[in-house]
Formats: C-alpha cells, structure tokens, sequence
C-alpha cells in the first residue's frame, strides 16, 4: 500500500490541475474587459486592480441628471473645493455653487459673511470643525445646523470650518491652520465614529469606499512611542498622482500605501508572480479583500467599535493635540459625538451596541474634556421624524429645489 501511495499523490495532482484548467477556460468567457482591473467577473473587479484610475479623471463626480445644468450636482451637496498642499484638498475661498447651496468666505468657511479676525464685541465665536455631518452637508446654506444655531442665538457667531471627506485628522490641521489669522472662543469637533475612524488610518478614500471617486492621497497621523505624528502626502500637489501613476501605481505610491494605508491590500494591487495569472487566485484574492475590509469597516461601526483598534488610539490623541492647543490659549474645547443614522438604529435595536457605544463616548470623554453625545436626543425622536438631507444621508431637513 505504500508503494500505491505516490501513485495516488500523483493522480490526485493531475486531477487538481485538469480541474484548474477547466475552470480556466470555462471562467475566462465570462471575464468582460475593464479599464480598471485584469477585468470584471459577475460585476467585480479582478485583480490586479489600479488604485489611480487611468485616464486620470477631475476629482469631483459626475452632476446629478447627467449634465443637466438645473440638476444639483456635487458642488452644492458638498461645496467648492481647490487642492491644498498639506490637506490634499480645501474649500475654495470666496466661491459659490452653481445654484447657490454653498458659500464660503474669505477664510473658506460655509458663510456669505467674511470672517473678520477679531471676535466683535458681545458676541462669542464659535468654530466648528469635522466632516460632512458636522458643516451640515446635502442642504441649502442657511439650513445647516451651524447656521441654525447661529440665527438662533444673536450673541453667537458659528463660523463653519468642516469640510465633506475629511477625518478627525485633517480637522486639527484645518483648526491648526485657521487659527492662525483668527481668534475664537470655543472650539467645537464633530465625531462620528461609523465615518471617521475609517478616515483616520486611510489615505486615499476609494480604497475603503470604492464608492467614492476620490484619489488624492489624504494626510493622515499616526501614534509611535505615544506620540502624533503627521505623514503628510508624497505629493506636493494632489493632481500629482495622476502623472506619477499612469501607467499603473508608481513605486513613491506603493511604498506609501504599504506603510499608511489599512485599506490598501497587495493581493487585490498589486501582481503576484506565477499564481497571479491564474483566475482562481484571482477570485479567491477578491474575496478575501471584500471579507477583511468588510470586516475592518465593521469593526468601526456603531454597536462593534473597537476600543483598543489602531483608529481609535490615532483619533484619541488627535483629540488630545487639539484640546491641549486650544487650553493652552485659554479657550474652550467641546467634542461632539453623533452617531449617523444606521448607527442610531443599531444603538436603539440592540442593548449590546448601546453599550458599546456607551463605552466608546466614555473611552473618548476621559478626563476633564467637555462633550456632548447627542445620541440621547436623537433616540427621542421618533425614526421616521428625523432630519434627511437631498440624499437621505445626514441630519438636514430636505431642501426644497430652489
């Protein structure tokens, strides 16, 4: 019988790889050409698949109604951007979108009013950083919260600095950087954890949300030795990455990637010699990557955030860099943590996930910090009364079309 055995080793060997060849040649008639991959297989990108898309496209998307200019595109959802040195890209200064939904300032803030650099007399300014939740994205400008907030309170002034797409990360650099031409008295940050976590140990957005055609490469901050530290770009000018990776990704990026990126995966990047070709590695590749980033996504969302995860350990001490800078100059600091729709519904459908969460906003308010969870109020509300922007994504009244 241990003479049969090598045969048997042999005939099992052969019959694996006549099956492979089948599946070979059976699998690739179904394979349709991509400009963005080896191809797509029953809708999905095989791999290797091109982080920069080629021919380099504008970063912004495509206007809602196809070119329709009385549709609302991207600009008035999102604001006017241009690209920025040190945080990949901020809103255009003085701008406004094409049907009037965003106007930002002479600072870049959302506001027809420009923002002068002393605070005027009487009144307290309030600076807003964060995100797409936290500049009141997806409404008319003077339906913002901030905006809201401040018509509310005439004693108050809420300059609105938060800008679509960023992350707790790009929030301090924009606070680090307006603060240096105005004065303030509070400096709010909006967190939301489902959408900002992920951001804060990603570079280039498309590689956690494929998604969103969005390839500057992002700064980001990482922690080494307990300390904060800023990785900026490899590219002095966000457009760069256009012409360094035409022909598909370029050394400078790859090397970045490799080090910052959490979403960056090789397998689904980069081409693996010999088995590489093969359509079953590719296969195989995708859905690994589609199980881990789903899996790392997760791990960040309302009801399973993990407390001891790289994200969180870089966006607590973010908080604490722009807390201590803002106690240093006498002024106050409040962190405010949303949680986002579907997260809403996870905390109030499930006692595990509020726990969780109750953890998470305890993990993030230690010590002497001021913050206000807005959960509490939110889950008041009945579901279905609640705010929904022109995408049914955040909290905003949905705007009429004016």
């Amino acid at each position: 019988m241990k003479r049969d055995a090598p045969a048997k080793l042999a005939l099992l060997l052969i019959s694996s790889a006549l099956y492979v060849l089948v599946f070979e040649g059976v699998v690739r008639v179904f394979i349709k050409p991509s400009p963005l991959s080896y191809g797509t297989l029953l809708g999905r990108e095989l791999p290797p698949v091109r982080v920069i898309p080629a021919p380099a496209s504008p970063e912004s998307a495509k206007p809602v109604g196809d070119g329709d200019p009385e549709a609302i595109g991207p600009a008035d959802l999102q604001g006017v951007f241009r690209e920025d040195p040190l945080l990949g890209y901020a809103p255009l200064e003085r701008a406004t979108s094409p049907h009037g939904w965003w106007i930002a300032n002479n600072i870049g803030a959302r506001s027809a009013t420009d923002t002068s650099p002393q605070t005027a007399q009487g009144r307290r300014r309030i600076l807003v950083f964060g995100e797409s939740f936290a500049s009141g994205s997806r409404v008319h400008q003077e339906d913002a919260w901030p905006a809201v907030l401040a018509a509310r309170n005439a004693d108050l002034e809420v300059v609105n600095l938060a800008v679509d797409g960023y992350g707790m990360g790009q929030s301090l650099l924009r606070f680090r950087e307006t603060t240096r031409s105005i004065d303030y008295d509070v400096a709010m940050l909006v967190f939301v954890p489902t959408v900002d976590l992920w951001r804060d140990i990603n570079t280039i957005r498309s590689l956690a949300r494929s998604s969103w055609n969005s390839y500057t490469v992002m700064p980001r901050f990482v922690v080494e030795e307990g300390r904060l530290t800023l990785v900026k770009s490899p590219y002095e000018i966000g457009s760069e990455v256009y012409g360094d990776n035409a022909l598909g990704l370029g050394e400078t990026l790859r090397r970045h990637l490799r080090a910052y990126d959490r979403f960056y995966c090789r397998t689904r990047h980069e081409s693996v010699p010999l088995i590489g070709n093969l359509v079953l590695w590719k296969v195989v590749a995708t859905v690994y990557f589609t199980h881990e980033r789903a899996e790392l996504l997760r791990s960040m969302s309302a009801g399973r955030v993990d407390l001891d995860s790289e994200a969180m350990q870089v966006s607590r001490k973010i908080f604490q860099a722009m807390q201590g800078e803002v106690h240093a100059t006498g002024k106050r600091f409040v962190l405010v943590i949303l949680p986002e729709h579907h997260g809403l519904r996870k905390i109030q459908g499930s006692a595990r996930s509020a726990q969780n969460w109750q953890r998470l906003v305890a993990t993030v308010c230690e010590g002497d910090r001021q913050c206000i969870d807005v959960t509490p109020a939110l889950l008041r509300v009945p579901p279905e009364a609640l705010d929904r922007g022109y995408d049914k994504t955040h909290y905003c009244p949905v705007p009429e079309i004016r």
